[in-house]
C-alpha cells in the first residue's frame, strides 16, 4: 500500500475530490523514520532522494509545490530547506511547507522510549524490554528529545533521588542507563532544533493543544535508570508532543523573512489531524492558496 493509502488517505482523498490527481501533481514520499540527520545526507541520501522528488513535482505540475507533512516530518523538511538546499532553489522549488504537529523542539515521549520501550500505548508490557532495545538502535529518538534551545537550561526532564537532569545534559543519564549510542547521538544532532531550523520559506504551522502529555520521567527509590522509570509527570501538549516544541516553528518569524502562520486546534490529538475534518478543511483553503485567516479563529 503507499504512503497516500497509509498514512494521508483522508488528505489525498480530499485534494483528488478537488482535482489534484496522484503523481501529476500529488506526490508522497516515503522515508525510514528511525533514521536521523547522519543518514539523511549519507548512505541513504534520504535528502537527495526528496529533492529529486521534489524537482519532478514542479516539472510535472508546471510551479513550485507545497511540501505537507506530519510530527517528524517537519523537522525533515525544515532541516533540508536550512542545511541542504539554497535560497535560489527553494525560490524556485517550493511554494510553502505546511507543518502539521512538528516536532521541534524535541519531547519526552522519545525520551520516555529510550528509557522504558513505552510508544504511547502501542506496546504491550511483555515486549517493553525488546521495544526499549529496539528504541535505542535508532537514530531519530535522540533527536527528539526536549532540546535546550527550546526548553531552556532549567526545565527538569529525569528526576532521581539523587540529581535531577536538564535538557543541557541528557547524555549523563543515557550512559548511566546503557543507552551509550543514543547518548553520543543526542550530542551532535540536539543543536538542531527551534530557530536553528528556520526553513526560510512561507510556513503554515497546525497543532492541538491542551491535551495531557508526558513531560519528566521519575525514578523512586535507588534510582537506577537501568530499569524504566517509577512515573511520569505531564504538561500541556497534543498528547504526545509538548506545547514548547510545537509552537516553536512560530518563532521562526523573527528570523526569516518568509511568512509564519500558525493555527492551533483544542482538543486534537497528535495524529488525530490526520481525520479530523476541521482541520482537513482548513489545510484545503490554504491548498487553494485562500485565505483561511479571515475564516478560522487564529490563536497564537
Amino acid at each position: 500500500r503507499s504512503v497516500h493509502s497509509i498514512v494521508w488517505a483522508q488528505w489525498s482523498d480530499l485534494l483528488i475530490e478537488n482535482g489534484w490527481e496522484k503523481d501529476t501533481n500529488l506526490f508522497a514520499f516515503a522515508m525510514d523514520w528511525r533514521l536521523g540527520p547522519p543518514s539523511y545526507l549519507g548512505e541513504d541520501q534520504t535528502f537527495l532522494r526528496f529533492k529529486t522528488l521534489i524537482e519532478k513535482a514542479v516539472v510535472s505540475s508546471g510551479g513550485p509545490v507545497s511540501l505537507v507533512t506530519m510530527s517528524l516530518g517537519g523537522p525533515f523538511v525544515a532541516l533540508f530547506c536550512a542545511d541542504y538546499v539554497s535560497e535560489d532553489w527553494k525560490a524556485a522549488n517550493i511554494y510553502n511547507f505546511v507543518s502539521v504537529s512538528g516536532v521541534y523542539g524535541g519531547s519526552s515521549s522519545p525520551l520516555n522510549s529510550l528509557f522504558s520501550g513505552k510508544w504511547g500505548e502501542l506496546i504491550p508490557s511483555f515486549l517493553l524490554s525488546s521495544s526499549r532495545d529496539t528504541a535505542r538502535t535508532t537514530q531519530v529518538l535522540p533527536w527528539l528529545i526536549p532540546a535546550k534551545s527550546v526548553f531552556g537550561a532549567e526545565r527538569v526532564w529525569i528526576r532521581t533521588p539523587y540529581k535531577n537532569f536538564t535538557a543541557a545534559d541528557l547524555a549523563t543519564p543515557l550512559r548511566e542507563a546503557g543507552a551509550l549510542a543514543a547518548a553520543d547521538l543526542w550530542k551532535s544532532v540536539t543543536h538542531l532544533t527551534g530557530n536553528r531550523l528556520a526553513p526560510n520559506v512561507s510556513t503554515v504551522c497546525i497543532f492541538g493543544t491542551d491535551s495531557e502529555t508526558v513531560e519528566s520521567l521519575v525514578w523512586s527509590g535507588d534510582g537506577d535508570m537501568s530499569r524504566p522509570p517509577d512515573s511520569v509527570t505531564s504538561a500541556t501538549g497534543d498528547g504526545t508532543v509538548l506545547h514548547e516544541s510545537l509552537k516553536a516553528c512560530s518563532d521562526w518569524q523573527f528570523v526569516q523573512e518568509q511568512p509564519v502562520t500558525t493555527f492551533t486546534v483544542t482538543g486534537v490529538k497528535h495524529t488525530q489531524f490526520l481525520t479530523h475534518r476541521p482541520s482537513m478543511e482548513l489545510f484545503l483553503k490554504i491548498m487553494l492558496k485562500d485565505d483561511p485567516i479571515k475564516r478560522v479563529e487564529r490563536k497564537k
